[in-house]
């Protein structure tokens, strides 16, 4: 299951809709979503990685909870 989509997150982030998020945006993300936190550990980022890499060989053979990321 991921937190939220990544061009979501960031224009949800971007409250100034300048292209970019300050220090206070990704707090207040961060306190609206906690659960973001969760997915910025190395483990996880790993999974995303591999589980993006094998989506890219094998279409179907994307299943996890990142098979959606």
């Amino acid at each position: 299951m991921c937190a939220l989509p990544p061009a979501q997150t960031f224009e949800e982030a971007d409250l100034a809709k300048d292209g970019r998020i300050s220090h206070e945006e990704w707090l207040i993300l961060v306190q609206k979503h906690p659960v973001i936190i969760n997915y910025m550990t190395l483990p996880v980022l790993r999974e995303v990685g591999l589980a993006r890499l094998l989506g890219m060989l094998n279409p179907h053979a994307m299943a996890g909870p990142f098979a959606s990321c």
